[in-house]
């Protein structure tokens, strides 16, 4: 019987079947890398070798996980600050969070500007209704709390200092500031950012500031940088005129203590290079006075003294002799009987006077009290003042900018006057905005908290401004009795209860 004939037609079958991956080329070891300890080949971008039996962590892993901390703490500083990254910015943008040493995590201060908790610390939460006392955390806090990395701190040496081209007014600002008690100048928290020392303000209340240098894209050296302390783009310092950016003393700051270490110099050579003297490329000029040649002996010129006397003719004013009686004897003073005033007492007064100038109607106005005292008083008077802050000298007069409402209190609080930080006005029909009594027991439907606007720890409705609170001293107004001029200026915010 015959076989049933098939519909099917079939392809003739290969004598040899194709081998996979033939027309690959050839093989290479591209993407893969050779572990140092086991030999065993990883992936470019592992973490850790692969064979179990092998503990070995990659390098370039290690050092990337060390310098792209979330917080890291800075050193040499009594206070505990933190440097803690703000992830929804961008990777280099830092901010600065501050523990205390008992309860961090209700007294916690965090100081970035795009943090709800910063609105949070207000102090004027105290004077709230309705008070909350478990507070959120926010996660720079939380980051804060948790962390255990420390900053690695540059030392700024003096020869390298010396050799910056630069006036010698920013010298003797740099070395200042190396030179302080407390904290170095210097601190590497992350790849490229560092934290340098500066001068408290409102916008840098802790005495400290981030710095960021950057790569162009596609090229693998640092060429650009950018300073927390100005507002200005970022841009190459070899670049036109036109974009040439002012440089900021914390700039030299860090050119002085990337030079002074050996890693970090070779690092950032680009810009080491470019301003320290020794490494600079440019035209060596020679000196205009040429040093005489040793065969030519100069001339010596003898200069033939003057004998004769020049003749002058005497002027004799026509002014007759005035007699003016003296007093020869002394005349008794009425004794004081025992009157004096004391510094407590000047401070007292003080203080009662900037508690009086809180009133509804100085709301957003700047408020100046001046006091002419005695030079030694205000020596008393700055000893109050906590150590953070400076003395700034602009001609004639010395200032200092109090960033802290609890600074305040410390120096103008006395056992007899206290400083009053905020009060309470409530909404009278006919009288206006009175001051709230306690034992009135009023009810009252719009009410306002009127407040010192000092830092940030104030919130204020309309002005969300750092004001400081500023104290000027002008000394020698009069010399003989060594008085010199004390001002105050502040401004006092408002914030609605209802």
């Amino acid at each position: 019987m015959n076989a049933t004939q098939s519909i099917y037609t079939f392809l003739p079958a290969c004598s040899s079947p194709a081998k996979p991956f033939a027309d690959l080329g050839r093989p290479t070891k591209r993407g893969i890398k050779k572990c140092p300890k086991c030999g065993i080949y990883n992936g470019t971008r592992g973490m850790i070798c692969k064979n179990k039996h092998c503990d070995a962590v990659f390098k370039d892993y290690a050092d990337k996980r060390k310098l792209s901390l979330d917080a890291v703490r800075l050193v040499g500083i009594v206070r505990q600050v933190y440097s803690v990254r703000v992830r929804d910015r961008g990777p280099d943008h830092r901010g600065f969070v501050q523990l205390p040493l008992l309860n961090p995590e209700q007294d916690a201060l965090c100081f970035v500007d795009s943090c709800q908790r910063l609105f949070d610390d207000s102090i004027l939460k105290c004077h709230e209704l309705e008070h909350s006392e478990t507070a959120l955390l926010c996660v720079h806090i939380d980051a804060a709390i948790k962390s255990q990395s420390m900053a690695a701190p540059i030392e700024v040496q003096k020869e390298v200092l010396a050799s910056l081209k630069v006036s010698k007014e920013i010298k003797a600002k740099l070395w200042q500031l190396a030179t302080e008690k407390e904290g170095p100048l210097v601190q590497r928290v992350s790849r490229t950012v560092m934290a340098v020392k500066c001068q408290v303000s409102p916008k840098h209340p802790l005495g400290y500031l981030h710095f960021t240098f950057g790569c162009t894209k596609g090229r693998e050296i640092y060429d650009k940088y950018y300073c927390s302390c100005t507002e200005f783009m970022v841009s190459g310092i070899i670049s036109k005129a036109s974009n040439v950016r002012l440089k900021c003393v914390h700039y030299y700051a860090c050119i002085c203590a990337l030079a002074s270490d050996p890693k970090c110099a070779q690092e950032f050579s680009h810009f080491i290079n470019y301003e320290l003297e020794n490494g600079s490329e440019g035209p060596q000029v020679e000196s205009v006075k040429s040093t005489p040649k040793p065969d030519r002996v100069p001339k010596l010129k003898v200069v033939e003294r003057v004998t004769k006397r020049p003749k002058f003719k005497k002027l004799v004013p026509n002014v007759f002799p005035v007699e003016i009686k003296v007093l020869e004897s002394v005349e008794q003073v009425a004794p004081s009987g025992g009157i004096s005033w004391g510094f407590i007492e000047w401070l007292s007064y003080v203080t009662e006077s900037i508690n009086q100038t809180m009133h509804f109607e100085n709301y957003g106005n700047l408020n100046t009290l001046v006091f002419c005292i005695p030079e030694a008083f205000f020596q008393e008077f700055t000893k109050r003042i906590p150590s953070i802050y400076r003395e700034n000298e602009v001609f004639p007069a010395f200032n200092y900018r109090i960033m802290n409402i609890l600074h305040l209190k410390e120096i103008f609080d006395t056992p007899d006057v206290k400083l009053k930080i905020s009060k309470r006005f409530i909404h009278d029909n006919q009288k206006g905005y009175i001051e709230y009594d306690v034992d009135a027991n009023i009810s009252c439907q719009s009410s306002f908290i009127f407040f010192l606007n000092v830092g940030q720890t104030t919130v204020d409705e309309s002005d969300n401004t750092n004001n400081p609170f500023l104290i000027e001293w002008i000394p020698g107004v009069t010399n003989a009795t060594k008085i010199g001029q004390l001002k105050l200026q502040y401004k006092y915010g408002r914030k609605s209860t209802t």
